[in-house]
């Protein structure tokens, strides 16, 4: 009975994701064409995006308890974009403009492009021993296909096995209650397993999607050295102000990892001191290394941003409080874009619903927004149009909304991040004095005086 609730969430998933593909694409389309979707497409891409999260996560729940791997999928939204994919799609690009130019760096400057696109190779530098329960890498001979089934085993395949074959089935032994109460709990239906999932997604908070990560399956047997372990390395984590400070806990991490460690670095990765801003970049690097061999990670980080930012949108707090969160979350989101942990039309799609209310708390989000992320976004060739389009539609409206100068300014310097002022027609100004001597020798001394 297992075995088909699983292989119907499998079907299930499937369908769901090629669907999610099929509409992303047609909104691309009708964004490139018309410069705007249809009324009701964003919010149906939205809630169509979300259910297949939830029905992801629920059917890879089934398949941890079950032993058993997720289908794989051509291209997945929880996956990390490759370098390699971003290389190839700007050289179509580029073979489209002409042929002749060279491909254009999403990142101009060197030390930014190695801070978000060289990232350490885990499978290089922990033992495969470590991993054994993470998601192997991509085939190079198959770049296109995606492979995000887990093959998190249980030490005790026995006892999982006879629980696929008899609900009533009890443990091996005394060592693993948490396998039979997580089979127990994956044994009514398909229907059942993903309506639990989505009334999850209805709370939309750090706490929230924080309880929610340490409720599934939060009883794992830990070690007391591993727990003291798991204490020292994520102490050391709002430290982590440098890129080899951050890939060298990440590796740390992964020395002692378990089911139970990962969950508690996502909430700590959630849990971003207040005011310090600057480390945005950094936890984000930590979740992208991390996520290379345990997306779970990466996706749980993006989940929890999505959530508060989407309550902080609805909330609309005009306080002073509420400030630092909307910028902190704003800016999360664009750290996460930039490591590639989310599609573009995350950001977009949001920036868009900002633009759709530019008022109040709505206009600082979106400036920062498209501070942190606008110039990487008109540097992706899949995502150049639309960026274009709604920053003109940011500057429209911000000529035509009397709004004051603190947003004026905050606007502006969120354009001029993504388009910066040409440096060539900046005039040269001389020093005082040349210029009194200049108008001494050129119009006064002059020969027309």
């Amino acid at each position: 009975m297992l075995d088909r609730a699983f292989d119907a969430c499998s079907a299930a998933l499937s369908e769901a994701h090629k669907a999610l593909i099929l509409m992303d694409r047609d909104n691309e389309r009708a964004f490139a064409t018309k410069g705007d979707l249809p009324e009701g497409a964003a919010a149906e891409y939205e809630s169509s995006r979300k259910a297949y999260e939830a029905l992801h996560r629920a059917t890879a729940a089934m398949a941890d308890a079950l032993g058993k791997n997720l289908p794989p999928l051509a291209e997945d939204a929880f996956t990390r974009l490759g370098a390699d994919e971003s290389s190839s799609a700007g050289g179509m690009t580029a073979g489209a403009a002409g042929g002749s130019e060279a491909i254009e760096h999403v990142f101009e400057d060197p030390e930014v492009r190695a801070f978000y696109e060289q990232l350490p190779d885990l499978w290089s530098l922990i033992p495969t021993v470590l991993l054994k329960d993470a998601t192997q890498p991509r085939s190079s001979d198959n770049s296109t296909a995606i492979a995000v089934g887990r093959s998190e085993a249980f030490d005790t395949s026995a006892a999982a096995d006879s629980a696929a074959n008899s609900s009533t089935a009890t443990p091996a032994n005394g060592n693993e209650p948490t396998t039979a109460a997580t089979v127990a709990g994956v044994s009514d239906s398909h229907e059942g397993t993903a309506a639990a999932s989505e009334s999850t997604e209805a709370n939309c908070s750090y706490p929230a999607a924080a309880a929610a990560v340490a409720a599934d399956d939060d009883t794992a047997a830990v070690t007391g050295d591993q727990h003291s372990a798991i204490d020292a390395i994520l102490s050391r984590l709002p430290s982590c102000v440098s890129r080899d400070l951050c890939d060298e806990l990440a590796v740390n991490f992964c020395y002692s990892n378990s089911k139970a460690a990962r969950r508690r670095l996502m909430r700590a990765l959630m849990d971003v001191p207040r005011g310090n801003l600057q480390l945005l970049p950094y936890y984000s690097r930590v979740a992208a290394t991390i996520s290379q061999a345990y997306p779970e990670v990466g996706a749980g980080v993006l989940s929890a941003v999505e959530a508060e930012f989407d309550a902080l949108a609805a909330k609309k707090d005009l306080t002073r409080a509420g400030e630092e969160p909307r910028l902190r979350v704003a800016r999360y989101l664009a750290e996460l874009i930039k490591f590639r942990l989310a599609p573009p039309s995350a950001l977009l799609l949001r920036l868009k619903m900002l633009l759709d209310d530019f008022s109040g708390p709505a206009v600082d989000a979106a400036a920062a927004l498209v501070e942190s992320a606008g110039r990487f976004l008109l540097k992706l060739p899949e995502s150049r149009v639309r960026m274009e389009n709604l920053l003109s539609v940011m500057m429209r409206l911000r000529n035509a909304r009397n709004l004051d100068s603190r947003q004026t300014n905050a606007v502006d310097n969120a354009y001029f991040a993504c388009r910066p002022p040409d440096k060539a027609t900046q005039r040269r100004r001389r020093p005082p004095l040349q210029e009194y001597i200049r108008h001494l020798v050129f119009e006064v001394l002059g020969d027309g005086s």
